[in-house]
């Protein structure tokens, strides 16, 4: 192995190495949030779910509290994940169970009408779904 390449390989090493012991002090440094969660069995689209939904109830006053939507199996495993914002003054809040969807608003997202924006969770949930929910939950859910 030439001096060069040794030098290459010990620089990358120690970046790597530094980038690691980051990640562990930033990880290690997190509080989880304290969500309040409520759960609930449902047969949508043929198929039993456990819905679960949660928000962090110590919002900034006269703002949208952040809510999320979860739903697993009834084995446990996380199908598929919504983060959105409700607004518990409004009247234009939405949370509709249907028989093979789930319509809730996005206080976040207003429209015209004084109304929030629309969104559709359909079942059964896809791979994309799975991936994304549990994606969020290794890396991001804090």
């Amino acid at each position: 192995m030439s001096e060069k390449t040794w030098v290459r390989l010990r620089t990358f090493s120690l970046l790597c190495l530094l980038l690691a012991g980051t990640v562990a002090i930033y990880a290690l440094r997190l509080d989880p949030r304290p969500w309040d969660c409520g759960s609930a069995e449902r047969t949508l689209a043929g198929a039993g779910y456990v819905l679960e939904v949660c928000s962090l109830p110590d919002g900034p006053a006269g703002h949208p509290h952040e809510a999320r939507l979860r739903v697993y199996d009834r084995l446990g495993r996380l199908l598929a994940h919504r983060s959105y914002h409700f607004a518990p003054w409004s009247p234009a809040n939405k949370f509709d169970v249907g028989d093979n969807e789930i319509r809730y608003t996005d206080a976040a997202q207003p429209v015209r009408g004084g109304t929030f924006e629309l969104h559709t969770l359909t079942f059964p949930p896809t791979s994309a779904d799975r991936r994304a929910a549990n994606f969020v939950r290794w890396f991001l859910d804090r």
